[in-house]
């Protein structure tokens, strides 16, 4: 199967629709150590008693080298 720019994967990011939702709330984690910084984001949505959690997306990368605290790290995986 060829994919043209027109095509679309849809990607449901919860399983629940956002149209009956109470409230949406999305939550981010970050972290460093002097080898690697790294952070995820996540999507929460909640309506009634029913909460759903889906991935939006991860990120890591190797940390410069020299030059950089880790709380200056932390900033940039932020």
């Amino acid at each position: 199967m060829w994919f043209t720019s027109s095509s679309s994967i849809p990607r449901p990011y919860v399983r629940s629709g956002l149209q009956d939702a109470s409230r949406v709330e999305v939550h981010v984690f970050c972290d460093a150590s002097d080898i690697a910084i790294s952070a995820v984001a996540y999507f929460e949505v909640f309506d009634g008693n029913h909460t759903d959690v889906g991935f939006l997306l991860g990120k890591s990368k190797l940390a410069p080298e020299y030059g950089h605290t880790i709380s200056g790290l932390k900033l940039c995986a932020a």
